[in-house]
């Protein structure tokens, strides 16, 4: 028995186990139900807080720093196709 996986257009599901690994993208798959996981990568922009606690500048300075970054996951090439090496790389982290 197996569980079928969906992944919208604006996420992307990897399902790994026993098979190896598989990138499902906008269409449904299968995960077999006790070998397999089946985790979901959003592709929209996400938010990440960086904390750089005694981070020292240039002149020796030491200082603590909060900063925000927003990151995509380049989904698409340039000729609209999908760019499946940067999602497995988004996914493997």
């Amino acid at each position: 028995m197996g569980n079928i996986v969906v992944a919208p257009p604006n996420s992307a599901v990897i399902v790994s186990g026993c098979r190896g690994n598989k990138i499902v993208l906008g269409k449904c798959g299968f995960a077999l139900w006790f070998v397999e996981t089946a985790r979901s990568l959003s592709l929209e922009i996400m938010t990440i807080t960086v904390n750089s606690n005694e981070a020292e500048t240039a002149q020796g300075v030491k200082i603590n720093l909060k900063s925000y970054a927003q990151v995509k996951v380049r989904s698409l090439n340039a000729d609209g196709s999908m760019n499946m090496d940067a999602i497995k790389l988004a996914a493997t982290n």
